[in-house]
């Protein structure tokens, strides 16, 4: 039987200063946690000192925006990277973040004790003990390998996530592989560059404008009542009379319907295909030399390739079996906070299909400070207790309205471990005012 403890502060490590690891800082503070983040370089806000000159968000600046720290009213609806970039230091400047961040200092080792502590090792060689660890070092740092082909393309080819501006685009003509947003971003800027633009694309993909009028896409929310076939007559409506179904503008055919489909948020892309400037073309077959050839059996003389396959999850500081990877994502439960693996081990910031949010990271940054504070309670590791039922997965996109659930259903649970009364459904809608629908009864 667990010995109930009285709540004190726990001492946590915070791997990353970006967006994720700032959010679970601020909400480790609220709890009344001492936080210590450690961050390899030696700035905060992580990829966004490194995004291309164009990068816009995909979400809007209310989306994006720290609870109760909203972005300039100056700013557009989808601010640039380098507004965003400014929002991220202001925020962790006004709310004293930064006293607790640790630049220039990377986390190499953790380790895990049978008391449920763990040991910390830092690039200073020095070790530090702490009960709980976040993992906020992000998973979009890492390119993919490149695809392997017959022959070999001597043309210029760089990832996305090498790209910067488009001086670096040499020749003429450019072939972007893959329809997320960074290719989509890269392929619009290759046209305004003056270059004839390829897209080769393999599987089917809905590619709709971020906004409709003045406003965002997540502005346009259902009732969680409505029936899947008519949300999706709505989508199809909308996409047929703005861009066009993704097979008018030369893209595969989806196999699914648009609510359960992969989608990429573009409006220039389907104005340029329209136009002639982008083609879409299959995927890759062969190379020789500067010329490409597609599964269809046509090809096409190529001067810059660019590979938009996307990024591997990395924790070089997680010795070999610490922690289980399923799919190439490490196991997590509770909406993809909370380790199956290691007691006090979370992450924050692992769910980037539901857009790079300081929102959503601030949301699940409060269900893990919470975490910590009930483990308090217990000397039952909560993912063997509380969460033990759990199934893991390596899951990195989640329906926005399922997570708001997840996360709704584990504050349930905790309060009951904290003899508290569980959260209304005025105290969930407010809490997860970002997902703005009607919740379940």
């Amino acid at each position: 039987m667990n010995t109930p403890h009285p709540v004190t502060a726990a001492r946590v490590c915070v791997i990353g200063a970006g967006v994720s690891g700032l959010s679970a800082l601020a909400a480790l503070k609220a709890e009344g946690h001492e936080a210590v983040v450690y961050e390899k370089d030696g700035v905060v806000a992580g990829l966004w000192n490194n995004g291309y000159d164009s990068l816009h968000l995909f979400t809007s600046k209310t989306m994006a925006s720290f609870p109760g720290y909203p972005m300039p009213e100056s700013y557009p609806l989808f601010p640039t990277g380098k507004q965003f970039l400014d929002y991220i230091n202001d925020y962790a400047r006004d709310k004293n973040l930064l006293e607790d961040v640790v630049l220039n200092t990377a986390v190499t080792r953790i380790e895990s004790f049978e008391n449920g502590t763990w040991m910390v090792t830092l690039s200073t060689g020095e070790s530090e003990r702490f009960d709980a660890v976040v993992v906020a070092n992000g998973h979009l740092y890492k390119p993919k390998p490149r695809p392997v082909y017959p022959g070999e393309f001597t043309g210029m080819q760089k990832h996305t996530g090498d790209y910067r501006k488009p001086d670096e685009l040499v020749g003429s003509s450019v072939l972007i592989v893959g329809a997320g947003p960074s290719a989509t971003d890269i392929a619009a800027d290759a046209v305004s560059a003056g270059k004839q633009v390829f897209m080769s694309v393999r599987s089917g993909r809905y590619i709709v404008p971020a906004s409709i009028g003045s406003r965002t896409r997540m502005d346009f929310t259902l009732p969680r009542v409505t029936p899947r076939w008519v949300a999706d007559l709505v989508s199809d409506f909308h996409m047929k009379y703005s861009t066009g179904r993704p097979e008018d503008l030369g893209l595969p055919k989806p196999t699914g319907k648009i609510t359960a489909s992969k989608i990429t948020l573009s409006t220039l892309v389907p104005y340029w295909i329209q136009r002639g400037r982008i083609t879409v073309v299959p995927e890759i077959r062969s190379f020789d030399g500067t010329t490409v050839c597609f599964a269809d059996g046509s090809s096409r003389s190529i001067d810059t390739l660019i590979w938009a396959n996307g990024f591997d999850a990395e924790m070089p500081f997680a010795d070999d079996g610490l922690i289980t990877w399923i799919a190439g994502m490490p196991a997590r439960i509770v909406g993809g906070t909370l380790s199956p693996d290691a007691p006090n081990l979370y992450y924050n910031g692992w769910v980037s299909g539901i857009g790079a949010s300081s929102q959503l990271y601030s949301s699940s940054a409060e269900l893990i400070a919470k975490m910590v504070s009930t483990q308090l309670l217990t000397d039952e590791p909560l993912n063997r207790g509380v969460f033990g039922d759990q199934k893991p997965s390596g899951q990195l996109k989640f329906d926005i309205f399922e997570w708001r659930r997840m996360l709704a259903g584990a504050e349930k649970r905790l309060a009951s471990v904290r003899g508290e009364k569980p959260p209304r459904r005025a105290d969930i809608a407010r809490r997860y005012a970002w997902a703005r629908v009607r919740l379940d009864r």
